[in-house]
């Protein structure tokens, strides 16, 4: 006997907030509630076919009833780390959400708010941070780590034993060699090749990968 589904509520009207729902949907654990958004004139809009109920000032009295769970459906890494902080200072649960095509291999930690695409695939004893963003097909090496609120875009590729730090952004497509690791707040292009470690604060493209700028 399954269990029925789990009302929550998103927060985030963009382009991420499609996808999450083409997942939620296909996953059958969760059903859209509503939809925040700090954007006043979305408010009375839909996504998918989902109302958009208010902003951030709504909480009080949605949190009344008995949706009690919520899902941040915000692509930007610091932006989504904010609004899951304050969904969470206002009693809601964050939810996981993993696509069912999707292969967890054994002894892999995902924290709270963790998002996996359709066809990702996380090797053995990894740990994926809070908040963290799994996009479409991204392949993740045995015993990697995926720092707080990182985006993996589609299609990328991590080595085994790599580390990726808190808050940062890899693209679409790029390629992490084993063992290597990269710093907080590091953006790395598309379609780049990373063989050498990265530091903080940092902007790195290429085939090696290199420092293109810092960024404080």
């Amino acid at each position: 006997m399954h269990d029925e589904p789990q009302e929550l509520y998103l927060y985030g009207c963009g382009g991420h907030a499609k996808s999450v729902i083409g997942v939620l949907e296909a996953q059958g654990r969760y059903v859209v509630a509503g939809i925040l958004d700090d954007d006043p004139s979305r408010r009375g809009t839909q996504v998918l076919g989902y109302d958009v109920v208010g902003d951030m000032t709504a909480l009080p009295a949605l949190t009344d009833g008995d949706v009690s769970c919520a899902f941040v459906t915000i692509g930007d890494n610091k932006a989504r780390g904010e609004a899951a902080a304050r969904l969470a200072d206002a009693g809601l649960t964050l939810a996981t959400i993993v696509h069912p095509s999707s292969f967890v291999m054994r002894e892999v930690a995902l924290g709270i708010g963790v998002f996996l695409h359709a066809h990702t695939a996380i090797g053995a004893e990894c740990v994926i941070g809070d908040h963290a963003l799994i996009g479409h097909g991204v392949g993740l090496g045995h015993e990697s780590v995926v720092g707080r609120c990182a985006h993996l875009a589609a299609g990328v590729v991590v080595g085994g034993n790599a580390h990726i730090g808190d808050y940062s952004l890899i693209g679409m497509g790029a390629v992490l060699m084993p063992g290597v690791r990269v710093g907080r707040h590091v953006t790395v292009a598309s379609n780049s090749v990373v063989s050498k470690d990265l530091p903080d604060h940092t902007v790195a493209a290429g085939m090696p990968a290199r420092q293109v700028r810092t960024t404080r």
